[in-house]
């Protein structure tokens, strides 16, 4: 197990465009395709799928799903396909999720980073991606509250991959973009404390 991971100039560059990559909002591009509002300008405010099914037009919502994933899963395949291990990886998908979490191109206002974080986990480690995809569909299911889904995962993944995997960089890693997605949900916390508050997705 490598205890210190080779950074080189070219790697940083990969991060960078990772993150610029990341950086670029499916939902706002959606939008505008389907001629919708701004995502940023109704409901939770919040530029990802779930605020977009706001709009009553799933399709968009489909799509801005299905797009903040691919930033996933094509910024750690593009990793992969490089030659880096596993672990730089990992780091290159979590700059792409940083970008959709803090965007360059919107003032670092961006969405929560659940779809495009999966991308990333279902590309390194698929069993694991599938599991946390099975439990955020049960939880929504049960509960019809998308944030407590993405919650549940985020709690859940950290676990996962630290049964299966003995990367510690990655383990880490993961388990400070949980807590970092966790955070980002923290107006989802506080509807489910105060019941009868608005709950935010």
């Amino acid at each position: 197990m490598k205890a210190i991971m080779d950074i080189s100039i070219t790697f940083l560059a990969q991060i960078l465009i990772c993150y610029c990559i990341g950086s670029v909002m499916s939902a706002i591009w959606v939008a505008r395709w389907f001629k919708l509002p701004d995502p940023r300008s109704f409901g939770s405010k919040n530029p990802g799928a779930t605020n977009m099914m706001r709009s009553a037009n799933p399709k968009a919502a489909a799509l801005t799903f299905i797009l903040d994933i691919i930033k996933g899963v094509l910024t750690t395949q593009i990793a992969l396909n490089s030659g880096y291990d596993i672990q730089h990886a990992y780091i290159c998908g979590i700059a792409a999720t940083l970008g959709h979490i803090f965007p360059a191109f919107h003032h670092f206002r961006g969405g929560k980073g659940v779809a495009t974080h999966f991308g990333v986990v279902v590309t390194v480690y698929p069993v694991i991606g599938l599991i946390a995809l099975c439990i955020w569909v049960v939880t929504l299911y049960l509960s019809k509250n998308s944030g407590l889904s993405a919650i549940v995962c985020a709690i859940i993944t950290p676990i996962l991959i630290s049964l299966y995997s003995n990367h510690m960089i990655l383990i880490i890693t993961n388990t400070l973009m949980s807590i970092l997605i966790i955070v980002s949900h923290h107006k989802n916390i506080h509807g489910l404390l105060s019941p009868r508050q608005q709950r935010v997705a």
